[in-house]
């Protein structure tokens, strides 16, 4: 499943947020309150609103949504898990194992896993933790 993090997607914008509203609700008397709405859940943009973020970013319509579930892939010893803009690298091969965990391609958390044995769930949960930490911290 993707979603569209909206408030997320705007804080990392080149572009402030009235220019982003003036874009988005060039018709509306208070393109301000208009945009609120909308990051507030009380509105949605419709498909030329987001065709106009799109382009305004030189992005297609799909690369504004991020992913909301783990993507896995696996080469010989290295496995590969994916969410949105986060990357967790796990070298399978060493003992223990070497896991690092990136932020739109910087690392920012590398630790070692002891146990052979560890679920996909718990290496979820893990990251997870270290996402919201990671995030709480860079606020």
């Amino acid at each position: 499943m993707q979603k569209l993090d909206l408030s997320s997607f705007i804080d990392q914008s080149s572009f402030d947020k009235k220019e982003i509203a003036l874009r988005l609700f060039p018709r509306a008397k208070f393109p301000d309150m208009a945009l609120a709405r909308v990051l507030k859940g009380a509105g949605q943009l419709d498909e030329d609103q987001l065709s106009r973020l799109a382009h305004m970013h030189g992005l297609n319509i799909s690369e504004l949504y991020v992913k909301t579930s783990w993507e896995l892939k696996g080469e010989k010893g290295t496995l590969l898990m994916t969410l949105g803009k986060y990357a967790a690298e796990i070298d399978t091969a060493s003992e223990p194992m070497v896991s690092r965990l990136y932020d739109s391609g910087s690392l920012f958390h590398e630790t070692f896993i002891h146990a052979k044995s560890v679920t996909f769930s718990e290496l979820k949960g893990l990251y997870e933790e270290e996402i919201r930490k990671h995030e709480a911290a860079t606020k």
